[in-house]
């Protein structure tokens, strides 16, 4: 971090905070929406690297990792931006309580218990109000930017990383034990799900002091760009890149090649 400012001392000083939608391991035939944005559409930004796989925003804004963050925030670089991403493995982590048994003449949207949506959405809520006030606490002027993920395919494939799987598909594994089988009601409950997370965190960029940009990346991924259901393939992590790309460079002008967002 502290060579890439010597080297480039016009570059920008950015945080990255996160998932695996950031941390992704893959190296180059599998390159996460960091790695896109770095290497792919040449970011001449000075990036800190503090993303791991699996991260809920409830791990991230609390201990250690939280005390990291607060102290990158006050850090004499100066950061200018925080490249945010979390909310996904939540909501994941809820779907057991979110969704009922699905019974026999009862249509998908009364399965959802929408107290148990309420509840998982008010615990990030939570969390993304605790970034943000620390942020204005420590560093006002650094813009934060955060994205809303996309509708995944349940397509019923295991994580792996290098090949080896690490985890069974864990949204098919909650819908069949809901009972869930119609995919078309599947997709209208991640559909439904992952709109009211994006509503919530446009309620929060309206009411934020500071700069806070929500980058909407629903609808950008089609059913092949998905590599299981959590994760999108390298094709599918440079398309989510390149539409935060283009957020990042209305705000940060000479930050990304645009010619390069423009040819992907």
């Amino acid at each position: 971090m502290a060579r890439q400012l010597t080297e480039h001392p016009d570059w920008i000083p950015t945080i990255t905070e996160g998932d695996s939608w950031f941390a992704f391991p893959g190296l180059l035939w599998r390159r996460n929406i960091i790695g896109h944005l770095q290497r792919t559409f040449d970011a001449r930004m000075a990036m800190l690297l503090m993303s791991h796989n699996g991260d809920t925003v409830a791990e991230i804004m609390s201990g250690s990792q939280k005390r990291k963050l607060r102290y990158a925030l006050q850090h004499r670089f100066g950061f200018r931006i925080l490249l945010f991403s979390a909310g996904g493995n939540d909501i994941v982590d809820a779907m057991p309580k979110i969704l009922a048994k699905k019974c026999r003449g009862v249509g998908w949207r009364d399965c959802i218990r929408e107290e148990a949506v309420a509840d998982a959405l008010g615990d990030i809520r939570r969390g993304y109000q605790s970034l943000l006030r620390m942020r204005d606490r420590h560093n006002p002027g650094c813009h934060i930017f955060t994205h809303a993920y996309d509708f995944p395919t349940v397509n019923g494939e295991p994580i792996r990383i290098f090949g080896k799987t690490v985890s069974k598909p864990p949204i098919t594994r909650v819908f069949k034990q809901k009972g869930f089988t119609s995919k078309s009601d599947q997709r209208k409950i991640v559909r439904h799900v992952l709109g009211e997370f994006h509503d919530m965190l446009y309620e929060l960029r309206m009411d934020a002091e500071n700069p806070f940009t929500v980058v909407d990346t629903r609808g950008t991924l089609h059913p092949s760009h998905w590599q299981d259901e959590m994760h999108p393939s390298d094709r599918g992590f440079g398309l989510v890149a390149r539409r935060i790309g283009r957020a990042i460079l209305r705000h940060y002008p000479g930050s990304l090649s645009r010619r390069k967002l423009d040819r992907y």
